[in-house]
């Protein structure tokens, strides 16, 4: 993908920058990766994206980046040299890589694992999740919680931000099959911390 730019900055010139931060080249360069072997496979596949699609993920990334005035995202564009049609093709993109990454979500977890493995960090996630387990066993408190709770204690409080507008992309975007196992994913997780189990706050 080819970007149009009024000045004469070229394209590696930039990536020459990005390359000044390692740690910050090398997590965008796993993001490209990614990227780049979805889209080969949603050409594969002949995937397109309708208008509703490319709505639909204009929308997400407005309400991610706080875009939510056409003033701001104007600014935007300007800011980040991206014209109309660049704008419909990053979000056709969008609409091409949840297609085919979809299907692949659900083989995803080993692969996670793995990762947290070659990281060294499976082990402590391991001792939480084995922690939560035995102090929450017999428990059924969290059928009793009621999911707005869950979601403003989850959203405003844990993690500091607004309940998104698309609830079931945030929780497909997660690998999560419903609202009822996510709800469940919450209350499990809001007990635990209620009980002061790991020494975090809620």
């Amino acid at each position: 993908m080819t970007f149009q730019s009024a000045d004469h900055v070229s394209m590696s010139a930039v990536i020459d920058e990005l390359r000044l931060e390692p740690e910050r080249y090398r997590a965008l360069r796993s993001r490209a990766l990614v990227r780049s072997v979805l889209l080969r496979e949603a050409d594969r596949q002949r995937v397109t994206a309708d208008h509703g699609a490319r709505r639909q993920y204009l929308a997400r990334l407005r309400e991610a980046l706080g875009l939510m005035r056409k003033a701001d995202l104007d600014a935007w564009a300007e800011r980040n040299m991206v014209n109309a049609e660049d704008l419909e093709l990053l979000m056709d993109e969008e609409a091409q890589i949840q297609a085919v990454s979809s299907p692949l979500a659900r083989t995803l977890d080993p692969h996670i694992l793995s990762i947290l493995r070659l990281d060294d960090s499976y082990a402590a996630a391991h001792e939480r999740a084995r922690m939560k387990q035995n102090v929450l066993k017999g428990d059924t408190a969290a059928e009793d919680l009621p999911p707005p709770l869950l979601l403003s204690w989850f959203f405003g409080q844990k993690l500091r931000q607004s309940i998104p507008a698309d609830l079931d992309a945030y929780i497909e975007e997660l690998g999560i099959a419903s609202r009822e196992k996510f709800y469940r994913l919450l209350a499990a997780e809001y007990l635990y911390l209620h009980k002061g189990s790991d020494g975090e706050g809620s």
